[in-house]
């Protein structure tokens, strides 16, 4: 049996830029991390952001709730 491990973090992007563009300093950040999923919503990401991830091989779980 493979024993997983789950982390959660808050986007630090916006304790370091102002709101609304914060999306690419936040996947940088979080993607030192070096995750293998992310749960996002559907407004968490824009076209740059996502491809960036996309590179990391991220995979993603959509959800419904804020």
């Amino acid at each position: 049996m493979m024993k997983q491990k789950e982390e959660r973090y808050d986007s630090p992007a916006y304790k370091i830029t102002p709101k609304g563009q914060a999306r690419d300093v936040g996947m940088d950040e979080l993607l030192k991390y070096k995750p293998e999923m992310m749960v996002i919503t559907s407004d968490s990401l824009c076209k740059c952001t996502y491809a960036t991830s996309l590179l990391a091989k991220v995979r993603y779980i959509l959800i419904d709730e804020k």
